[in-house]
């Protein structure tokens, strides 16, 4: 008797490569994430990443649009922990698409920023928050990704009339692609990702 053995090949990818490249806007931007899945589903059965993009990229109709299966994890633990080991009274979102993913993973107050863009380029120049803020609260600012750091500065920038006791940013990925120090100069008093605290 002959017994055929399946085996189900899974591939973790803590950081998706070409997360971002999920969308087709102009000839200054690339697909090739599209292109990636495409190549990879031809050797796995399962793709397992942490916190990507955009998860909806994924998904057609309710299921995966690839040959595989996808499973995301959220950063609901280190959020939590985060939360827990700095008294944090209020999360801030840097966009409404990152308040629409990660509010429901928190049960305290939150509020989101709006981007302010210039209507000729559509460059973003600047963030508002239209909710009302507590002086004096620690707060958690929360993204999936930091490249450059801009966003972030920015985003100090419009809590700091708040005077907050302390002011965190956590990112599941951090690339810090112009170093940590203009965060921290930017009012950050601790930075944290995926791996845990980013020393200053």
């Amino acid at each position: 008797n002959c017994s055929l053995v399946t085996k189900v090949i899974t591939l973790t990818c803590p950081y998706l490569p070409y997360a971002r490249q999920h969308k087709r806007i102009s000839n200054d931007s690339t697909f090739s994430l599209e292109t990636f899945c495409k190549t990879i589903e031809q050797f796995i059965d399962v793709l397992h990443t942490f916190d990507v993009h955009d998860e909806s990229f994924f998904e057609l109709d309710g299921k995966c649009r690839f040959l595989f299966t996808f499973k995301n994890t959220l950063p609901k633990l280190e959020i939590d922990n985060i939360v827990e080991s700095n008294d944090i009274d209020l999360m801030v979102f840097a966009d409404k698409s990152a308040k629409r993913k990660y509010q429901p993973l928190t049960s305290i107050q939150s509020v989101g920023c709006d981007k302010i863009r210039d209507p000729g380029d559509g460059k973003i120049t600047s963030f508002k928050i239209n909710e009302p803020i507590a002086e004096g609260l620690s707060i958690l600012v929360q993204d999936d990704l930091c490249d450059g750091g801009k966003t972030f500065m920015d985003v100090a920038k419009v809590l700091k009339p708040f005077k907050p006791k302390k002011l965190i940013l956590y990112v599941s990925h951090g690339i810090f692609s112009r170093g940590t120090q203009c965060l921290f100069e930017a009012g950050y008093d601790k930075i944290y990702t995926r791996k845990g605290e980013v020393a200053q």
